[in-house]
């Protein structure tokens, strides 16, 4: 919607701008047909110029033909109004002739946009001679079209009704004047000529204008003189070609413009060079001044222009020569410098000799080569006498053949023949290149490379030490081309594998490898050829030419060709079998005591000072209920959330290892994820390194958690009753001791409540003795409910139970007890569907009051629980009663 909404708008504001575009072209030319009017000869009804013709011509040339319709509303409306003023028409007749006048003078517009285009394109026809004639030519013919409609339509409509020749020559003429004046006036408004305004300049412009005026006032009569001004309008020529060479079109035009005003004005007041016995002669007089002053003026403007652009391309050739030939002139410079540069820089030595073969010139690398001191020194050396050329280059170069030859330079021997005073000493190999110039002399080149051959030397030296190296290496080489063939295998290799030389060298490297090895071995080599890996080294296996097999650690490495490319592989081969079955042997070894560490039912594991599990077995395993693997490297406190377990096992870790020293702990807990306890027995064992620090413990550790069990549940038997689960008389006593020593402390009351049943005998003779444990349990339940947390019920045997009541503060609270024990129990018991009753006799002592130990108080109790018994049963009896 934006993208429509955006065309919219630039279609509107398109729309608006041609609407103010043809209203701006309308105007403009009412204005000058207006003034093309004021200035009609009377007895012609004709203007001798039509200015409104010359700016319809440029409006359709600057701005195109599309605003054609600004010319054709101004012409047919001035028609329009000029027939009714003048009442000559009615007003049909006036609009039908004010059309057709209207669409002549667009006509008319259009047909010279289409010539002056069609003849020179969208060029300013003003720019060149050429041009300047094909517009002076299109203005009289395209004229033709709006006075020959223009006249038509008016004979067609009443308007003119005699002398139609002479109204549509005056036409014509007119139309071709205007054009000829104001075209080229308003083509040079859009122009841009350089003209430097100087004070100069504009005094020059000003004083010639002046002049300009001042003779046309005089020769068109306008000031009255006594000369014969109609053969002096001559004289203006002078000074519209000044305006043309000084300044430019516009100026040109201008005075054009003004001087058609002037001739104008005169003629139409009777005076000037132009006035005649008859008008018509005098018009056509007047329209031809203009139009040849028009004409000239344009021409050699049009003249002027070429010769100002032709003074422009000149200028801009010879700057381009300039620069060129500065360009050319720098590049030889340039050219001279790198080629004196490359000579004096050159690594080769150049020496030139003349066609005596005297020496006269070497750069630098020359002197260095040879030991010279200075240049002078050598100067006019002859190439024939130097010793170092034998006599049949000497020959072939003095045939005008080009010689090529290595040698060497003896600098003692230089020495002692007095030649030069040589800067070096020892030898120098020398390779020269002496190549004869026609009519110009010798031009050698030599190169030192005596570090080439002291380095090929040094090369043949060392690849026979390598090969010596190569050959008696202790382990096996290879090496293979890029299609993994063998080019050369060393003895040891030979000797490991049992082929010979020439054996070795029909393999390749894939034939002598174990066939489980081939995948892999492959896909090594291929990543190496292809630049995915520099090198490899892997440890596979090779059949031997006995068929036996070998283990092999192999190191590929390649060498690489100037293109990047694997030209050649090194193969490096250890023999490692023996470590191999070694390794094999020990494996066997490790899951052998694997199976034997996970098939003890005792814990085995091995932590590190971080306490991370290093090493644990299948029954470690279970206790977590996770796999072995999942166990290595982790540690307590990612399986056990009970921080004091984890604790503890770091502590007693730590304690080892720091104290070297075995540790042996009876019994210590462990909790399952899933919340089970269970106990261990564990004996943990410092592992000692060369160094003399544990930094690992072993721990072994033996389950006891069903003899944990087996423990409680005895002293669960020697101190319960086994029938309610109550403390029994054992339990009792020694809870009663502890009782006893705390109340001493916090001087507190305790008080003993011995129980008997009151009718159990008959339960048990009625119900049976099921019924009668029946109810004992039920009894039990009551009276747990009874007491408090800290309080204790046991049963002492048989129907006697025994209460023990701590912290007691007054007797009153126990009083309160024994009653709601009394309540309780003689309530009805539910045994197997069917009720029993049974009452308790309760006999009571209170520590420290009937007496200070376990014994006392319990024997005092039971006397009274009897002496309550014995006097009516189902009530208590304070042991302080009987007294």
């Amino acid at each position: 919607m934006a993208m429509i909404d955006m065309l919219q708008r630039e279609r509107q504001a398109r729309g608006l701008r041609f609407i103010i575009i043809n209203i701006l072209v309308a105007f403009i030319y009412g204005m000058l047909a207006l003034a093309g009017m004021s200035f009609v000869i009377s007895g012609t009804g004709a203007s001798p110029v039509w200015p409104a013709a010359g700016f319809a011509l440029a409006a359709v040339l600057l701005l195109g033909h599309r605003y054609w319709p600004g010319i054709f509303l101004a012409a047919a409306a001035l028609s329009f109004i000029d027939f009714l003023m003048k009442g000559q028409l009615f007003c049909s007749a006036a609009l039908v002739v004010s059309l057709a006048t209207g669409m002549g003078a667009v006509l008319e517009a259009l047909a010279g946009l289409y010539l002056l285009r069609y003849f020179l394109g969208r060029g300013n026809p003003f720019d060149t001679v050429r041009g300047a004639n094909i517009f002076f030519a299109s203005s009289f013919m395209i004229s033709l079209v709006s006075c020959t409609i223009g006249l038509v339509a008016r004979m067609m409509g009443g308007a003119v009704l005699s002398g139609y020749m002479n109204i549509w020559f005056t036409w014509w003429m007119g139309d071709v004047t205007g054009i000829l004046v104001v075209t080229p006036y308003i083509f040079s408004l859009t122009q841009h000529r350089e003209i430097k305004w100087t004070v100069k300049a504009v005094f020059e412009y000003f004083a010639l204008t002046f002049l300009f005026i001042a003779t046309g006032f005089i020769v068109m009569g306008i000031i009255h003189s006594r000369v014969a001004h109609h053969a002096l309008f001559f004289l203006l020529l002078p000074f519209l070609l000044w305006h043309v060479f000084r300044f430019s079109q516009r100026e040109a035009s201008l005075a054009v413009i003004i001087i058609s005003a002037m001739s104008m004005y005169s003629t139409i007041h009777g005076m000037g060079p132009f006035v005649s016995f008859s008008v018509n002669t005098s018009l056509i007089m007047l329209q031809s001044f203009i139009g040849v002053m028009a004409f000239i003026v344009n021409m050699v403007n049009a003249y002027a222009a070429e010769r100002d652009s032709s003074n422009i391309q000149l200028n801009q050739i010879n700057a381009a020569l300039d620069r060129i030939i500065t360009e050319r002139t720098e590049e030889l410079e340039q050219s001279e410098k790198r080629f004196r540069n490359i000579y004096n820089q050159s690594p080769l030595g150049i020496m030139i000799f003349d066609v005596k073969g005297d020496l006269v010139d070497l750069n630098p690398a020359s002197l260095g080569i040879f030991g010279i001191m200075e240049i002078d020194d050598v100067l006019g050396l002859n190439l024939f006498r130097i010793r170092v050329i034998d006599a049949k280059h000497k020959q072939e170069l003095l045939d005008g053949k080009p010689v090529h030859f290595t040698t060497f330079t003896d600098f003692e021997e230089i020495r002692v023949s007095g030649q030069y005073e040589p800067a070096r000493q020892g030898r120098a190999y020398i390779e020269a290149e002496i190549s004869p110039i026609e009519k110009l002399g010798y031009l050698t080149q030599v190169k030192d490379i005596t570090g080439q051959v002291l380095a090929e030397t040094a090369l043949k030296e060392n690849e026979q030490r390598l090969r010596t190296i190569f050959d008696n290496a202790g382990i096996g080489i290879m090496i293979v081309n890029d299609k993994f063939r063998c080019l050369d295998a060393n003895n040891q290799w030979l000797s490991i594998s049992g082929y010979s030389r020439d054996e070795m060298m029909a393999l390749s490297i894939l034939d002598i490898t174990h066939p489980d090895d081939l995948v892999i071995s492959r896909e090594h080599l291929y990543a190496l050829t292809t630049g995915n890996i520099d090198s490899y080294n892997i440890e596979k296996r090779y059949i031997k030419k006995d068929g036996s097999i070998m283990w092999g650690n192999l190191s590929v490495t390649p060498i690489m060709d100037s293109r990047g490319g694997v030209s050649t592989i090194i193969a490096v081969i250890v023999d490692i079998t023996r470590r191999k079955n070694i390794q094999l042997r020990l494996k066997e070894s490790e899951e052998f005591l694997r199976r034997v560490v996970d098939t003890t039912p005792n814990l085995i594991f091995v932590k590190n000072r971080k306490g991370e599990f290093t090493l644990v077995n299948k029954a470690v395993a279970d206790i977590y209920n996770i796999g072995i693997q999942d166990m290595v490297g982790k540690k307590d406190t990612d399986f056990n959330t009970h921080p004091s377990e984890v604790d503890g096992y770091l502590r007693d870790d730590l304690e080892v290892m720091d104290s070297l020293k075995n540790v042996f702990i009876p019994e210590e807990s462990i909790t399952a994820p899933d919340g089970t306890l269970r106990w261990l027995q564990t004996i943990k064992v410092p592992i000692i390194d060369s160094d003399g620090v544990a930094r690992h413990i072993l721990g072994v550790s033996a389950d006891i958690t069903m003899l944990k069990e087996a423990q409680k549940k005895l002293i669960e038997m020697a101190t319960h009753d086994s029938l309610t689960g109550l403390p029994n008389r054992r339990m009792l006593n020694d809870r009663l001791n502890e009782v006893i020593a705390r109340s001493k402390r916090n001087e507190r009351l305790i008080a003993v409540l011995f129980m008997d049943l009151d009718g159990f005998k008959e339960v048990n003779d009625n119900f049976g003795h099921n019924a009668g444990d029946m109810l004992l349990k039920q009894v039990s339940e009551r009276l747990m409910e009874t007491v408090r947390e800290i309080d204790l019920v046991s049963r002492m045997g048989g129907d006697e139970f025994t209460i023990i009541l701590e912290s007691v503060i007054t007797v009153q609270d126990v009083i309160v007890v024994a009653d709601r024990i009394i309540e309780i129990i003689q309530k009805p018991f539910d045994i197997g569907g069917t009720g029993a009753h049974v009452t308790t006799s309760v006999g009571i002592s209170i520590f420290p009051n009937d007496g200070l130990d376990a014994e006392t108080l319990l024997r005092k109790a039971d006397n009274a629980m009897y002496k309550a018994k014995n006097s009516g049963k189902n009530h208590y009896t304070f042991y302080a009663d009987l007294l």
